[in-house]
């Protein structure tokens, strides 16, 4: 199974910042029916400063959050003709920001230290802590191919309901109220037992790749393949799976 790598995720970011750019012309005081009490010009302004401020947090390694109000070029124009470039420009900012960076920190909204992936903490929280199971998954995060596995997951559900969000956007404006109301209700069910059946199934590819690494091992290592103190990878991956 393949999994998405940064130019997958740049090339989505860059696309549906472009959607909502095309779909912004006219009235920008409309409301938007799926996100209460916002408009258009509220919406499109929210995202090109968030970008914007995400660039300049990354870019300059900032070691604590940036004033959203300060940061440069974060106002929507006023000219209509400068609004799509504007969108567009921010997403950019974003990818070149996080491109030039690497592996460099930055502030996040979990701080300075690397953190534990936000669906680790869920999978680790439903099992139960205090449970077997929990206990094993929270030994294994010691293994950096178990940390790795959660943080694709996460990954890919942060994309998910970024591309959901713009989804519904586009809806709004290319289908009538009535149809963008009843879709807003079915919608995250629908996104959402997408992302459980795709982590169920990258779980298993995992667990059946770590059986492989094993039986590979153990057909060229002589004696013993496996010490009973260290979990090996299908224990690793195996876990990962049954969160």
């Amino acid at each position: 199974m393949h999994t998405p790598g940064a130019d997958r995720f740049f090339t989505e970011l860059r696309g549906c910042t472009a959607e909502l750019a095309r779909i912004i012309d006219g009235d920008l005081e409309r409301p938007v029916p799926t996100c209460p009490g916002w408009t258009f010009r509220q919406l499109a302004t929210h995202l090109g400063r968030g970008h914007r401020w995400a660039a300049q947090i990354v870019a300059t390694r900032a070691t604590a959050p940036i004033p959203q109000r300060e940061v440069a070029d974060g106002k929507l124009p006023e000219d209509p003709a400068r609004h799509a470039h504007w969108l567009n420009a921010g997403a950019a900012q974003v990818i070149d920001a996080v491109t030039a960076a690497g592996s460099d920190l930055a502030w996040t909204f979990n701080g300075m230290r690397p953190r534990r992936p936000l669906m680790y903490g869920f999978a680790v929280e439903f099992i139960g802590p205090d449970t077997a199971k929990g206990r094993e998954m929270i030994s294994l995060w010691q293994y950096e191919g178990f940390r790795h596995i959660f943080r694709i997951i996460t990954a890919v559900w942060g994309v998910g309901f970024l591309l959901e969000a713009a989804l519904r956007v586009a809806i709004v404006y290319n289908t009538s109220t009535g149809t963008a109301l009843s879709l807003s209700k079915v919608m995250p069910y629908i996104w959402v037992g997408i992302f459980v059946a795709w982590t169920v199934a990258y779980g298993r590819y995992q667990r059946k790749k770590g059986e492989q690494m094993m039986a590979a091992a153990a057909a060229v290592v002589e004696g013993p393949a496996t010490s009973d103190a260290d979990p090996q990878p299908a224990d690793i991956t195996k876990a990962a799976g049954q969160a």
